[in-house]
């Protein structure tokens, strides 16, 4: 198994994104449920563990190809969905509305809906393969910001101080992370062996 080992420096900008994206979000919701808590911290653990997965399966000793790994993930990712569909009665309104309301054009834009998701996974495993899960996450957290600073610049979007300086300090966080990775990069653990950033081997004894 592939393990990354990341300096002091590079978890401290981590620390801080964290913390720019907690202010920013500290606005009060007016309702809570518990299981609405366990199923964001669930959706956020599931996420971050794809892409740990993916990266060892294309990485590790398997060194599958992003098409390969897509065709053995369709199968059980489709299951899920369609007993998902199932229990909870989603699939019995979505046959009365396709039978209803569908036309032509209908059953082309799910056409092209699919293929950009499959482009998309395609991608992604293609840059995790690249890159490490750590890089993608905070990739897409980038993503994140980059369109709440457009949707405020372009579209004049209301922000309070509060949001403005958790979008501040997270901002200041990734760019730490990007020149702390550019410069110390990270440590490859294989089994016994340690494989620097640089690519040269050297014996952990």
């Amino acid at each position: 198994m592939q393990l990354f080992s990341y300096k002091k420096e590079i978890l401290m900008s981590l620390l801080v994104i964290f913390i720019g994206v907690f202010i920013y979000a500290w606005k009060g919701e007016v309702d809570y449920t518990l299981i609405g808590l366990v199923v964001t911290v669930l959706g956020g653990f599931l996420a971050a563990l794809k892409g740990v997965l993916t990266n060892m399966f294309m990485v590790g000793s398997l060194k599958l190809h992003p098409f390969d790994l897509l065709y053995h993930m369709s199968f059980y990712a489709s299951v899920q969905m369609w007993l998902f569909l199932i229990f909870d009665g989603s699939l019995l309104k979505l046959q009365r509305h396709l039978v209803e309301t569908a036309t032509p054009k209908t059953y082309f834009v799910l056409l092209v809906n699919g293929s950009f998701a499959f482009l998309l996974n395609i991608v992604s495993f293609m840059a995790n393969k690249k890159t490490s899960p750590l890089a993608m996450n905070i990739g897409g957290i980038s993503k994140q910001v980059l369109a709440i600073v457009l949707g405020i610049v372009i579209f004049n979007t209301p922000v309070t101080p509060l949001s403005a300086v958790g979008v501040a300090v997270t901002i200041c966080g990734i760019a730490w992370y990007a020149n702390a990775n550019y410069r110390y990069g990270k440590t490859w653990i294989w089994d016994l062996t340690i494989i620097s950033w640089e690519g040269k081997r050297k014996s952990p004894c």
